[in-house]
């Protein structure tokens, strides 16, 4: 490794959109919550050796900037904060990039707990970094703000950073934000957008039509639903949903035609793999048409097969409560 690739820092700074913005977790919750959060790679060899080759290699060239930058990455993610921002003031009078190396330390700062310091570390550098390393900056600096509430602010940077690279990720915590402070509107808008950015991107489709749906806006939802269905191989969840919004926009015919479609589909995916996966899919298309017997039975398979799965569960309760449609 000679230095840090584009897409390793991209990953960096949008690891944190996986974290809850409810709370500054700790630094034992991070590590519950992710796998490969700081400290994460201490159980992995790989790392501990890929670390062990660039010190080899910094005692023959002590300066050199790349080497120096990889390796205060791989401190970084094992958690020994203090190490990699010594490698990275060596970089820095070593000559290497200004912008990268700001931007690495702010990463350090943030899985360091230091949010506030990584927040005005970005905002007095971020315009100076090479647009490669911009629109990582303006990813980690859009979920630090959303940390503190600070909304505005943290929707200025999802868009400056989408501005430089469309990502799905982004498109869907920017969504989930505005969602969550009531600008439904603003979280539909920016994530049409996204749809045509990116090409048609299938989770973006599935978060629109659940917005779609949660908002009372059937025709939308039925919209993405019918392109999902027509470029899925499993169509069961779409015609499902696309069901719930033909309810919704109170045309039951074609609701009872799109639960049918969906039974048939997951009948057909559950006889060429028996597996929990498609058996749940079946029992959510018995339950949408009122087959509750039967779909508790193709849920108490489910769950003894997979204990964990958490839908299996839920709607298995649901339907011994008596109603999960």
């Amino acid at each position: 490794m000679l230095t840090v690739p584009d897409a390793a820092l991209y990953a960096l700074a949008m690891r944190w959109h996986f974290i809850p913005a409810t709370a500054l977790l700790p630094a034992a919750a991070i590590l519950a919550l992710l796998a490969w959060m700081p400290g994460s790679a201490a159980a992995d060899p790989g790392v501990e050796r890929e670390l062990r080759e660039l010190t080899d290699r910094l005692a023959v060239t002590p300066a050199d900037p790349r080497l120096l930058l990889a390796r205060a990455e791989l401190s970084g993610r094992l958690g020994r904060f203090d190490d990699a921002q010594a490698d990275l003031d060596l970089a820095e009078v070593s000559g290497g990039d200004r912008g990268r190396v700001d931007l690495l330390r702010a990463v350090t700062f943030a899985d360091a707990g230091r949010f506030e310091q990584a927040v005005r570390l970005l905002e007095g550098s971020v315009t100076l970094m090479a647009p490669r390393d911009r629109a990582s900056a303006y990813a980690l600096l859009a979920t630090l703000h959303e940390r503190f509430d600070r909304i505005d602010d943290a929707v200025l940077a999802y868009d400056r950073a989408l501005e430089l690279r469309p990502d799905v990720q982004l498109h869907l915590s920017r969504g989930r934000l505005l969602r969550g402070v009531g600008r439904v509107t603003e979280a539909i808008a920016g994530l049409e957008e996204g749809v045509i950015a990116l090409a048609g991107a299938a989770v973006l489709r599935a978060q629109l039509i659940e917005i779609y749906l949660a908002a009372g806006m059937p025709r939308g939802a039925i919209g993405h639903a019918g392109v999902l269905i027509t470029s899925a191989r499993a169509k069961s969840r779409w015609l499902l949903l696309r069901g719930q919004a033909y309810d919704l926009a109170g045309d039951p015919r074609r609701a009872r035609i799109d639960r049918e479609a969906a039974l048939a589909d997951a009948e057909r995916v559950l006889s060429r793999r028996g597996s929990a996966t498609a058996r749940l899919a079946r029992a959510r298309a018995l339950s949408a048409l009122g087959r509750d017997a039967e779909a508790r039975a193709d849920l108490e398979r489910v769950v003894r097969r997979a204990p964990r799965n958490r839908e299996a569960r839920a709607l298995l309760h649901a339907l011994r409560q008596g109603g999960a449609r």
